[in-house]
């Protein structure tokens, strides 16, 4: 017996309907509402309308309305003339919710790409590239970008009106941008957080009430780069993706400046002022003071950068030939360079009391369980808690870096030849002269031996006058 399949539908009628056997399917045809079908599975049944789009390929297009009962009659024949009308209008729904779908996919993969993911992508694909390999400092300071963009506390300072001197505002938590979408954050934040900065007290500060001068400079800097790396890309990948930079509102506005050039240095032309920073540098207060004064010592006697020194190994050391192997610098040469006197005996003296297990020359403290107190198992690069101590005795703030613009001073005080000094600071040279030092030791040997001397009589000579 046919069935008839085009009737006017009715709640009875649509439950009454048979269930087909698995694997078969039968559809229905309401008479009453235009396009309005229902198809019967061996375990549902599901409304549908269907048509052609106005203006389209002729082709019946089909749309899924909802199971019986979940969706009831009249919805079901509600939301037929609804889709009717846009079939009319030239509107293929199927086409419509895809590119719902697909924008609802865009905006997921959107909320996924976050600050923390786009500053990694920065990193990865950009610092990274090519197999290039990225200096610790490089590594150091992308964390610290993280870090001012996580929810943190700033101690903030602002201006005594009276006397026109910092004085402590109040304390404030930021909160943790790392886990927002890139996209969602505005000129104006960029602007109101550098702001804060601007004016947030500086951690290590030796007792002075200054606020923030290069570090958030650096990081807003970092910041901007990152997102000037990554929004070609998104464009490129969706041309719809159309943002601008909300770091450059930093550049509009003059804030973004740039970072003035270092020339702190220990003073060796006044009186007594080398003679009283090498008396700080011999009675350090710290608990490490034996350790702190032998780092900054070789590295003021060596020009060596500050991470150098303090990630020297025993392995480094030759004491047969009276050689430090520099391994991995900044500009990503090794070096081989000549003990003096003075660094002999230094290194000689640590070699002596090292304790059972140190790898580094200048190992960090460690805990009760064994463990360094410091991640990376020698001191921190820098020094700065030496020399904070070395500010409260002299009044004076320097930091390590100007230990190799002292040594500079020395050598040309001292008459070294120009090319050589550069060698001696690890700058890289073009030509014959890269090699020609490499292979005259004596020439390195000699040059460090003459800066060495020049500092060890010029305390010396200012010892003479503190004493008269």
């Amino acid at each position: 017996m046919k069935t008839d399949n085009h009737f006017v539908f009715t709640i009875k009628k649509i439950e009454a309907l048979p269930f087909p056997n698995k694997g078969d399917r039968i559809s229905y045809y309401d008479t009453n509402t235009p396009g309005l079908m229902l198809r019967v599975g061996h375990d549902y049944k599901s409304f549908y309308t269907q048509g052609r789009v106005k203006g389209g390929d002729g082709k019946v297009v089909r749309i899924l309305l909802g199971k019986f009962p979940a969706i009831s009659l009249d919805k079901a024949k509600a939301g037929s003339s609804i889709i009717q009308a846009k079939l009319h209008s030239g509107i293929n729904p199927n086409v419509e919710r895809k590119a719902v779908s697909d924008k609802n996919k865009i905006v997921n993969v959107q909320d996924a790409q976050t600050v923390e993911w786009m500053i990694d992508k920065y990193v990865a694909e950009r610092l990274m590239s090519n197999n290039k390999k990225i200096s610790q400092n490089t590594l150091n300071d992308m964390e610290r970008l993280k870090k001012t963009f996580s929810e943190r506390e700033l101690t903030l300072l602002k201006k005594d009106k009276k006397t026109d001197e910092w004085v402590i505002d109040k304390v404030q938590t930021i909160p943790n941008w790392l886990d927002r979408p890139y996209r969602s954050i505005t000129s104006i934040e960029i602007n109101e957080r550098f702001d804060l900065f601007s004016r947030t007290l500086r951690k290590f500060n030796a007792g002075v009430l200054k606020p923030l001068e290069r570090e958030h400079q650096l990081t807003f800097r970092y910041l901007n780069a990152a997102f000037e790396f990554i929004i070609p890309i998104a464009a490129l990948e969706n041309p719809q993706d159309i943002m601008s930079n909300p770091v450059s509102i930093l550049s509009a506005l003059k804030k973004l400046t740039k970072p003035k050039a270092r020339n702190g240095q220990i003073e060796v032309n006044t009186n007594t002022d080398f003679y009283e920073w090498m008396y700080a540098v011999n009675h350090l207060q710290n608990y490490e003071r034996e350790t702190g004064r032998d780092y900054i010592l070789i590295s003021l006697f060596q020009g060596g950068r500050s991470d150098e020194i303090a990630s020297l190994k025993w392995e480094d050391i030759d004491f047969n030939q009276r050689l430090i192997k520099y391994k991995e610098t900044k500009n990503h040469e090794d070096y081989q360079f000549p003990m003096t006197d003075e660094v002999f005996r230094i290194l000689t003296q640590r070699f002596k009391n090292r304790k059972k297990g140190d790898v580094y020359v200048f190992s960090a403290p460690k805990l009760k369980n064994g463990k360094p107190k410091v991640k990376g198992g020698h001191i921190a690069k820098g020094g700065r808690c030496f020399f904070e101590n070395i500010t409260k005795q002299t009044g004076k703030k320097n930091t390590h870096h100007d230990l190799r613009r002292t040594w500079t001073t020395g050598a040309t005080k001292s008459k070294i030849n120009d090319k050589i000094i550069e060698f001696c600071l690890k700058h890289k040279l073009e030509g014959v002269a890269q090699n020609y030092f490499v292979k005259n030791e004596h020439d390195i040997r000699e040059a460090l031996q003459t800066v060495e001397n020049f500092f060890l009589n010029l305390y010396e000579k200012q010892a003479k006058l503190v004493v008269n």
